[in-house]
């Protein structure tokens, strides 16, 4: 009887220790599992530390799942990255004819054409001009895409690029009707913030075209100064519904509000937002009953010793 009570314990303990390295095993396993989910680059797999045949089963059957997942997802990225640089590759050779047409369309304002003529010229480079926009913010959208555009984060004046930038688009702001408010508080206060000047100039551009397109004849640009820098561009809403909000920086959404007939890619926000988060700032869309605000926040230069305040708009 005692020989049996302690066949019996044994046993016990056998199946005991076994279910918990069983147990253990699992618990692993799912750890590597997912791991393996998460980081793709690393292609990790299941590894097997019991000697269970179930368990042995198992593993090799989701091994055999991450390596097929592998492979398709290479697959997938590889094919991805060749379409960019093909887009790249084209919109670089559809700009070179296009510059060279709205060349020759000056060359022919040079002719004394009659005002008919001159119409009709007018025409055509505008919507050349569009187009070879378009182009350009493909081109810049692959090149993001694939990483490869270089930026060089440098203490900027915010201050000071905004006032330029706001005065060469002086002459467009009249010609449209548009009231152009600005509130940049303290007069030649150097606003520092860390940003690549020509993706931060392409941003200003954006948001610029972008407002001069749905302002609805007013835009207002202020600046708020502290621990975090921010732009804002303000608009009239229009008849923007919360989704068309919610969706404006997707990639190739675009509303057109006032104008039906104006050109666009939907890419300007898109390839702000990826510029603002590739500088380690954000951007996002807010609206109230009447007015649509687009901030961009940036790091800055002056870090947490930057208090001060100025008078301008500031949408919490």
């Amino acid at each position: 009887m005692i020989w049996l009570t302690i066949i019996l314990v044994i046993i016990s303990a056998y199946f005991a220790v076994r279910f918990f390295m069983i147990k253990r095993s699992m618990h692993s396993m799912t750890v590597h599992f997912r791991e393996a989910r998460h980081n793709l680059e690393a292609e990790q797999h299941v590894h097997i530390d019991v000697p269970d045949r179930s368990v042995e089963e198992l593993g090799t059957e989701l091994n055999q799942y991450l390596c097929n997942y592998f492979e398709t997802t290479s697959e997938y990225r590889t094919e991805i990255h060749q379409i960019r640089n093909e887009i790249t590759n084209l919109s670089h050779d559809l700009r070179t004819p296009l510059t060279s047409i709205l060349g020759y369309i000056d060359l022919l304002k040079e002719e004394n054409p009659s005002k008919e003529q001159m119409e009709y010229m007018e025409v055509i480079k505008r919507r050349g001009e569009n187009l070879n926009e378009l182009i350009n913010q493909l081109y810049e959208y692959a090149r993001l895409q694939n990483q490869d555009y270089p930026m060089e984060i440098i203490p900027i004046d915010l201050y000071q690029l905004i006032q330029e930038h706001m005065l060469e688009y002086y002459g467009e702001f009249t010609k449209n009707g548009i009231d152009v408010t600005m509130e940049l508080g303290e007069e030649h206060h150097p606003v520092m913030v860390m940003a690549d000047r020509k993706c931060l100039t392409r941003i200003l551009v954006n948001l610029t075209s972008n407002s001069m397109k749905y302002s609805g004849g007013l835009l207002k640009v202020s600046l708020e100064e502290g621990r975090e820098t921010k732009v804002t561009y303000c608009t009239r809403r229009g008849n923007l519904s919360q989704y068309d909000i919610a969706h404006l920086f997707d990639r190739f959404y675009q509303k057109d509000i006032n104008r039906p007939t104006t050109m666009g890619s939907g890419l300007g926000l898109t390839i702000s937002k990826i510029f603002m988060e590739r500088m380690g700032g954000s951007i996002k869309a807010q609206a109230d009953e009447d007015y649509l605000y687009l901030i961009c926040t940036f790091t800055s230069a002056q870090g947490e010793e930057n208090n001060g305040k100025s008078d301008c708009l500031s949408i919490k």
